[in-house]
């Protein structure tokens, strides 16, 4: 009998370890709600601590459900990329999409730029929004600096959810500073 409780008593151990290390209980599951980029590459130089907008793709929502935007982050960051904020922009007030440009975008083309948080952004079952997340970044040290991929965390259906959106960006930060590399006024889309 105390053989049975033994065994017994191991493969609960065993099952509460295994499922415990494995749960992604309050953190969803991984799955694609929105349509994943392909055959991206970008780069953009800047100086030194110059604030860097990546943009990645419009939302496309692939579902039936409407999804909710909680958050964007980098994965894998290089140490010396900061996360400055992930904002959205409605791509037809900035007159396009942003690829990639240097500069503080909100400051320097106000009435073009204005950020919304992206936990704000909802996206509508089988349609694109009009919203585009822009990562911003600071680099603290030359040389060539990659960032492959964000992570998307939203809600659908009240079940958090997340997934990888690729963005395949390189950053060619230089030291000693060059002049212009920043977006200037005149440079504003109309």
């Amino acid at each position: 009998m105390s053989n049975v409780r033994y065994a017994a008593g191991s493969v609960l151990l065993a099952t509460t370890i295994f499922t415990g290390c494995s749960s992604t209980a309050g953190q969803g599951s991984e799955q694609a709600v929105f349509e994943v980029q392909k055959n991206i590459g970008v780069s953009q130089r800047a100086n030194v601590s110059a604030i860097v907008d990546v943009g990645l793709a419009r939302f496309h929502n692939t579902t039936s459900r409407a999804v909710r935007i909680r958050s964007i982050r980098l994965v894998r960051k290089p140490w010396a990329v900061h996360l400055l904020g992930v904002h959205a922009f409605n791509y037809v007030t900035m007159g396009g999409f942003v690829s990639t440009t240097v500069g503080d975008m909100t400051k320097e083309c106000p009435k073009q730029f204005n950020p919304i948080p992206v936990s704000q952004v909802i996206v509508p079952a089988h349609m694109a929004t009009n919203w585009q997340a822009v990562v911003a970044i600071r680099v603290s040290q030359p040389g060539r600096w990659r960032l492959w991929r964000v992570r998307i965390d939203y809600v659908t259906d009240g079940i958090r959810g997340w997934q990888y959106q690729n963005l395949w960006f390189t950053a060619i930060v230089v030291n000693p500073p060059r002049p212009g590399l920043h977006m200037a006024p005149s440079e504003c889309p109309p």
